[in-house]
C-alpha cells in the first residue's frame, strides 16, 4: 500500500460489502510504513442469493485519519455469481481455493479477473494499482461461502473472536505496539515484519 500520511506511513483498514448497506471495516493497521497492512480479520455477511443485482464482493483500502475523512487508496472487486450458483446447486461449502477455481471458475470469471493462488493454505492475492502511481497493490484472502444450513452449524466469530476457526485467524504480525512504556513502542518499531 502506499503511503499517504506526510510521515510516510499509513494507517491501513479495509472496509469490505457485498450490499452498499452492510459495509464492514477491519482493525487499523497504525503507523505502517512497509506498506504490507496485516490483519487476521475475519469478515461475515449474510448474503441472499439469487437476487437481482449482481453478487460482487468490494474491498477497498482506506488510510484512517482522525481529524479529517480517510482516504481512499484502491478498490478490488470479485464477481461471486459463479460461486454462488455452485453452493445454491449443491449445497455444499466452498473454499474459493486454485482445486475449485480451476474445475469450475477458470472459463466462467469476468475478463480480467485475476487470482494468483498460493500451494500453501487455501488463500489467494487479488491485485489492483495504485490511484497515482499505478504500482501493483495486492490484497491476500480466504474466501468460504456456506449455505445457511451448513453456516448455522459450523459458527465462527467476527474478526479473531471465538469461535476462532476454519481457518484459525492468529493475531497479525508487523504492527506498532502501542505502550506507555517508550522503550516497548522503539523496540516494537524497529524490529517489525510482515509475513505473507
Amino acid at each position: 500500500m502506499p503511503c499517504e500520511d506526510f510521515e510516510g506511513v499509513s494507517d491501513i483498514f479495509i472496509r469490505s460489502y457485498v450490499d452498499d448497506h452492510d459495509k464492514k471495516d477491519t482493525d487499523t493497521h497504525f503507523r505502517c510504513s512497509s506498506g504490507a497492512g496485516s490483519f487476521n480479520w475475519r469478515i461475515l455477511f449474510d448474503v441472499k442469493s439469487p437476487r437481482a443485482d449482481p453478487l460482487l464482493l468490494v474491498m477497498q483500502a482506506w488510510d484512517f485519519d482522525l481529524f479529517k475523512s480517510n482516504d481512499y487508496i484502491c478498490e478490488w472487486t470479485l464477481d461471486l455469481d459463479e460461486v454462488f450458483k455452485n453452493v445454491r446447486l449443491t449445497q455444499q461449502q466452498v473454499i474459493l481455493n486454485q482445486k475449485f477455481y480451476d474445475a469450475f471458475l477458470a472459463k466462467k470469471m469476468p475478463e480480467g479477473t485475476s487470482l494468483e493462488f498460493r500451494d500453501s493454505d487455501d488463500s489467494f492475492l487479488l491485485t489492483t494499482y495504485g490511484k497515482e502511481d499505478q504500482k501493483e497493490i495486492k490484497l491476500r484472502i480466504d474466501l468460504r461461502i456456506l449455505p445457511v444450513t451448513i453456516a448455522k452449524t459450523k459458527l465462527v466469530g467476527s474478526a479473531r473472536e471465538n469461535p476462532n476457526m476454519e481457518p484459525h485467524l492468529p493475531p497479525p504480525v508487523g504492527r506498532i505496539e502501542f505502550s506507555l512504556n517508550p522503550f516497548k513502542m522503539l523496540v516494537s518499531r524497529s524490529f517489525s515484519g510482515v509475513i505473507f
